[in-house]
């Protein structure tokens, strides 16, 4: 399976979005053949190349024979009816769930069923049903795409589906962004963000081209193939949390790791200092996720004697690393196994497993420790 990524150039539409994935290398008379497992008829599907600025692209048309309008509720049935697979009728109807809720919500309907107005034409479910075929042969299981550019003629639906989203404005005047292109992001995807800082290798790109020719931008979308460096190892971001204190009771410490656990605190240490007239304090330093920053911030202020934090930002390279069981003394047990670059094993009991099955045992916990280590490293011996 696949991590698909969409720069969004110039905008996002259903047939900009057909076109990219065309463009890395979908067969169109494949999309052609799966599209004629939905009982929709009187359209033709047009595939040629234009050039957007500098960029050589892709281009996916839809030409109605024989207009015809659906309702959501129609286009629910009839997904539902056809001889898709079910991965790709759960993703078109996902996306037309999202239209949906979008739709009610601007234009104020309360009724089960919508008008879909252009939405519901042939070339808007063949743009959303072809995306979701292509999506499925290329075998992507991640979408991810950019912050958006919105230029001033944007759709009230469009504004809706991309609320809390990262936006840029342009002073172009026509509609790069579609309700299309935006519920394909809202319903299968997920915006980048500072926060992602995952390794990827770039396989392949492809450029799907809008309607619109500006000279002000290149009006294509570029979606590209992104394949996990074998490295390892991961990257994110976390704030760090510090404070000085010296007029406290170090008993309380105790009391106060638990609640910024309790809290989400990825980690909390201490270090012995020397602070101002030379007087012993405690440095206490808080790893956190961003989100979790004023919830651990109020608790230190309020457990403890600070007035006062400091806190900056830091990359984190991290092992890949998950968490196994293992039956030992007629216990089970968790195991850490971080994977090394090397492609072995750092194992690694967990402490309080440790603890209480030595208790259990009536032996020393250093005993309980290495037995399960090497009973680990025996049972993924071929990993290690």
């Amino acid at each position: 399976m696949k991590t698909l990524y969409f720069d969004l150039i110039g905008g996002i539409s259903g047939d900009m979005t057909v076109a990219s994935l065309l463009d890395l290398g979908v067969s169109f008379d494949l999309l052609k053949r799966e599209l004629k497992k939905i009982s929709v008829r009187g359209y033709t599907l047009k595939n040629s190349r234009a050039q957007r600025g500098h960029v050589s692209a892709a281009m996916f048309g839809v030409v109605i024979d024989h207009p015809k309008n659906y309702s959501y509720l129609s286009i629910v049935k009839m997904i539902r009816a056809s001889r898709l697979s079910g991965a790709v009728k759960a993703n078109i109807l996902k996306v037309y769930e999202a239209l949906a809720t979008a739709e009610r919500k601007v234009h104020g309907h309360t009724h089960g069923d919508l008008d879909f107005k252009q939405l519901g034409d042939i070339d808007s479910i063949i743009d959303i049903a072809a995306t979701c075929i292509a999506l499925e042969k290329i075998g992507v299981n991640n979408i991810f795409y950019s912050v958006m550019p919105v230029n001033k003629a944007i759709a009230p639906a469009t504004l809706e589906l991309i609320k809390e989203k990262k936006v840029y404005f342009t002073t172009l005047l026509y509609e790069n962004i579609t309700p299309t292109g935006a519920a394909i992001l809202s319903a299968l995807g997920k915006q980048m963000d500072t926060s992602f800082k995952n390794i990827f290798l770039m396989q392949r790109c492809g450029y799907g081209a809008g309607c619109a020719d500006p000279v002000e931008v290149s009006n294509v979308l570029r979606a590209v193939i992104l394949k996990p460096a074998a490295c390892a190892m991961e990257t994110d971001e976390a704030v760090v949390i510090e404070t000085n204190i010296d007029d406290m009771n170090p008993q309380f410490f105790e009391d106060l790791f638990e609640k910024l656990f309790e809290a989400g605190a990825l980690d909390v240490f201490i270090e012995n200092v020397i602070m101002k007239k030379t007087r012993p304090g405690f440095l206490l330093t808080i790893l956190s996720n961003t989100e979790n920053l004023g919830k651990i911030s109020e608790l230190v202020f309020n457990q403890t004697t600070s007035i006062g934090l400091r806190f900056h930002t830091a990359l984190r390279l991290k092992l890949e690393r998950r968490i196994e069981y293992i039956v030992h003394r007629g216990s089970r047990v968790r195991v850490k196994l971080a994977k090394l670059p090397s492609g072995g094993l750092k194992v690694a009991p967990e402490y309080e497993d440790c603890k209480l099955l030595a208790k259990k045992a009536d032996v020393a916990i250093s005993k309980i420790y290495n037995e399960l280590k090497q009973k680990a490293e025996l049972k993924w011996r071929s990993q290690v």
